[in-house]
């Protein structure tokens, strides 16, 4: 489900847990690109809006402690 946001949102969330927050940064950009909000048994609320933009804030942060380079 490549067009989907929330594949993404919970593949940045597992390689954060796992101390990947580079990589788990540049997963949630993907994220970011796909606008279409889905609404169907998939949906997940928490890929759209502040609890979005709240995580991606927080792994950047983390991103940038690993040594991310933007």
């Amino acid at each position: 489900m490549p067009q989907r946001r929330e594949i993404y949102l919970e593949k940045a969330k597992y390689l954060s847990n796992i101390r990947r927050n580079i990589e788990a940064y540049f997963t949630i950009l993907e994220a970011e690109k796909r606008t279409q909000k889905i609404i169907d048994y998939h949906y997940n609320s928490s890929a759209w809006g502040s609890a979005f933009n709240s995580l991606k804030n927080n792994i950047y942060n983390l991103a940038k402690k690993e040594g991310l380079l933007i």
